[in-house]
């Protein structure tokens, strides 16, 4: 698809992921050293895409942050309560919706959504296949593929480090795309606050918050969504009651962050944006909302360097993307709709510092991702339903290949029991028909679990989300290592909270436990553990 330089206007939003409504499969079952395991009911949040361009520098505009501890009055213009271990929302019109602390882990964009439906927003309708067109795609055989049911599970010790832990406040969210900084969107004690932004140590197992509040609190918007990465930190901030949406961003220096640069900001024309942290900026996709103002928009990914406010258009595209924007340490991955006729989606992975794509893939005729990653290996991606088409990816499940195509894009390095894997170099993404024969000719393996979240990398082993809990696959030997759940988990267990391809991985559960003594533990654990 041919890319073209468009600059960012002042309004903007993302996508809850177009994505066809399919029946899921049955859980095929659980991986967990816990008894009691529960399997989950979290869906994770989708997103949107965008044009290529050069990022260039710009002198950092901060915008005015007020001092921790700072509170806005509680006034009649207050929308949220606390309701036991939920959360209600006054929405336009007189209408209610409730969010429970389990809705909570969909992510703050899904709750923003699930407002929004209440003043009218749209339902995405099944997409059916469409006849042969000679477009390019991925086509894998049933034979190349091979399913986790055949790994083998490793007893004994874990083969990952558990290099500390962290305490965080029931309900909370974590995000790490780093080995040394995560963050956290942690829930306020009262109604105001709704949320604030911790940065929690990976190497020491420090938590400071350090948003304590949403910057425009005082005109009624409130912190709905963060990522970071060791570089900075993006957030997003909204008020419901007027439609509106802010992303703001600032550097990360030392442990020490620097002051919100508001990046762009959008109303009720745009959809609430999906956010990505990756390189030295912050990434976010602008989606036009079905039926809006702007709906006849192209859909764009943006990004802005961490603590300035010059946003620009990296990649655009008609029509919606299918996921989340996914953030490497040196990469991001989006899923446009492909520049062909009928509904088809492509893999796009995307040079974190200089935007410049750096490989693609095309998926079957109305085949929508939940999810896409890139990892030593390329791409991975992610089916919630099963087709009736598309032979060897047509099932539920995530999946990824059993080892690199040629000219996969060298994002990262791997190690296993000491020997060091690394991708093949990079070879410009410029035949879609040259990709698609790479992919299609590569073995690949399937994760037959319904997904939740992406994978991530940490050494040698692949991070996969199970029903409970986390596991860290070894492709080349075919066997698995299932992480320790604790007790009293939230139904979704053990979450995977990292992203990208690390020497660490950061895993959270949500966990209210009593035990035979009466004493009752109520805390969101993080655990990081190093290959």
């Amino acid at each position: 698809m041919p890319i073209r330089r468009t600059p960012s206007g002042s309004r903007a939003s993302s996508a809850s992921g177009p994505g066809a409504s399919r029946q899921p499969s049955a859980p095929l079952g659980t991986h967990s050293h816990s008894s009691g395991a529960k399997k989950p009911r979290v869906a994770p949040s989708r997103a949107s895409h965008v044009s290529r361009a050069s990022l260039s520098p710009a002198a950092v505009k901060s915008a005015r942050r007020r001092p921790a501890g700072v509170r806005g009055s509680s006034s009649a213009n207050a929308v949220h309560r606390r309701d036991g271990d939920g959360l209600s929302l006054n929405l336009p019109g007189g209408g209610q919706a409730t969010i429970t602390r389990r809705q909570m882990v969909m992510g703050a964009t899904a709750v923003a959504g699930l407002a929004l439906l209440g003043s009218g927003a749209y339902a995405v309708s099944e997409l059916l296949p469409e006849a042969p067109s000679g477009v390019p795609v991925l086509e894998v055989p049933e034979s190349a593929v091979f399913t986790s049911d055949g790994l083998d599970q490793m007893e004994g010790d874990c083969p990952l480090g558990l290099a500390t832990t962290i305490n965080l406040p029931y309900g909370s969210q974590v995000y790490a795309n780093g080995d040394t900084y995560g963050v956290a969107l942690v829930p306020g004690e009262e109604a105001r606050p709704l949320n604030s932004i911790s940065l929690l140590g990976l190497g020491n197992g420090t938590d400071n918050t350090v948003v304590a509040h949403a910057v425009g609190q005082d005109d009624g918007f409130e912190i709905y969504d963060v990522r970071g990465c060791d570089q900075g930190i993006v957030w997003a901030e909204a008020n419901i009651l007027r439609d509106t949406w802010r992303i703001y961003t600032a550097t990360l220096i030392d442990g020490a962050l620097g002051e919100p640069a508001l990046a762009q900001e959008g109303d009720e024309a745009w959809e609430m944006p999906a956010l990505a942290a990756a390189g030295s900026c912050g990434w976010w996709q602008r989606v036009p909302r079905k039926n809006g103002a702007a709906r006849t928009q192209p859909s764009q990914l943006c990004r802005v360097m961490f603590g300035t406010d010059d946003a620009e258009v990296v990649y655009e595209a008609k029509g919606r993307p299918a996921t989340a924007p996914y953030g490497g340490g040196s990469y991001v991955v989006t899923t446009p709709r492909a520049d062909t006729s009928g509904v088809r989606y492509q893999l796009t992975c995307l040079d974190a510092n200089s935007g410049e794509v750096l490989d693609t893939l095309i998926l079957p005729s109305s085949m929508s991702p939940l999810e896409t990653s890139y990892g030593p290996n390329g791409f991975s991606f992610a089916f919630d339903g099963i087709y009736s088409f598309g032979d060897g990816i047509s099932n539920l499940g995530t999946y990824y290949p059993m080892e690199a195509p040629e000219g996969t894009a060298q994002v990262g390095a791997a190690r296993v029991e000491g020997e060091t894997q690394r991708a093949a170099t990079i070879v410009p993404a410029s035949s879609a028909e040259v990709n698609a024969q790479r992919y299609s000719s590569a073995p690949w393996f399937r994760f037959a679990r319904a997904p939740v979240s992406a994978p991530a990398w940490c050494g040698g082993w692949t991070m996969v989300k199970s029903t409970a809990a986390v596991l860290a696959v070894d492709l080349p030997n075919k066997r698995y290592y299932a992480l320790e759940t604790k007790p009293g988990s939230d139904t979704y267990g053990d979450f995977l909270a990292s992203t990208g391809i690390n020497q660490k991985v950061v895993t959270f559960s949500n966990i209210d436990h009593t035990d035979i003594e009466g004493e009752n533990e109520r805390t969101c654990l993080v655990r990081v553990w190093s290959a």
